[in-house]
């Protein structure tokens, strides 16, 4: 669908499948393409429904590397994760930016976005981060593979640990469960009855 990139993230709503790219290509290749790319695949044409896009996110800053994990959130919008490449004075990469935005998923508008936090060279090239909607109504992800909680209000922020945090999901009773290193840990939360 997208030449010379891996889909890395997907989202359904409507009849239309909302992906993002990622610009690394498999088996440790150099990527050939500059950015990384949003699409929309129309399941009643089986086409594409327009060309393949870079979305311009504020405050991110250099090239989109990755865009990923992609959901339809509780307010109808389709929320996503993205990376800007970040530079050294010697055009080496420095660190990614990475950000939460929320589009409209009729117009392809961004409605909001926040630069999160930071996250090191290499560290999503073969996996998405993760966005879990929790009953609280807060947004929990791995955004730069930190475990933080969203308010998807007003995209207000708190890393939830320290450290390194590689894979993480919901329980039904609310509790982060999630991977750091090779040890699995649980975080109660308990939700107001």
């Amino acid at each position: 669908l997208v030449p010379d990139q891996s889909i890395f993230g997907l989202a359904y709503l409507d009849g239309k499948v909302y992906g993002g790219t990622t610009r690394n290509g498999g088996l440790g290749i150099d990527p050939a393409a500059e950015e990384a790319k949003l699409f929309v695949f129309d399941t009643d044409s089986n086409q594409l429904a327009l060309e393949p896009f870079t979305p311009q996110i504020p405050d991110l800053n250099g090239p989109i590397n990755v865009i990923g994990e992609l959901s339809i959130g509780p307010d109808g919008l389709l929320w996503g994760i993205a990376n800007g490449t970040v530079y050294k004075a010697d055009g080496s990469v420095d660190h990614y930016d990475a950000a939460l935005f929320a589009m409209n998923p009729a117009t392809l508008e961004i409605v909001k976005s926040s630069v999160i936090t930071d996250s090191p060279y290499n560290t999503s090239k073969v996996r998405p981060y993760y966005l879990r909607w929790g009953p609280d109504g807060l947004l929990y992800t791995t955004i730069g593979r930190k475990l933080f909680a969203v308010d998807p209000e007003d995209l207000r922020s708190k890393q939830i640990i320290n450290g390194k945090v590689d894979l993480m999901t919901l329980g039904s009773d609310g509790s982060i469960y999630y991977i750091a290193g090779p040890e699995l840990y649980k975080i109660p939360v308990k939700i107001a009855e």
